[in-house]
């Protein structure tokens, strides 16, 4: 996407919106099991957060929490820079 897209988007003049920058709530470091999620919540059952999906997505959380922990003192604050810092990219926060 970052090599084919987004200078197409540039190009076009066209900005972009990263769709859920803070990983659907994994950066907050408040989940960190299935059983984190209410029963109810979308989230339990989605491929993405099941499974092998979800332990690598752990392991990348934890991965940013070690890289950025004297950067700044949550980890979802790690995120946003990144985030803004792509060019013509639309940061809703």
């Amino acid at each position: 996407m970052e090599a084919e897209i987004l200078p197409l988007l540039r190009e076009l003049g066209i900005g972009f919106v990263p769709y859920s920058p803070l990983g659907h709530g994994l950066l907050t470091g408040q989940i960190r099991t299935v059983d984190d999620f209410a029963d109810d919540d979308w989230r339990k059952t989605n491929p993405r957060f099941t499974g092998e999906n979800f332990r690598r997505s752990l392991a990348i959380v934890d991965e940013v929490t070690d890289i950025g922990r004297r950067r700044s003192p949550r980890t979802r604050c790690r995120s946003m820079p990144f985030v803004r810092a792509a060019p013509k990219c639309d940061v809703g926060c």
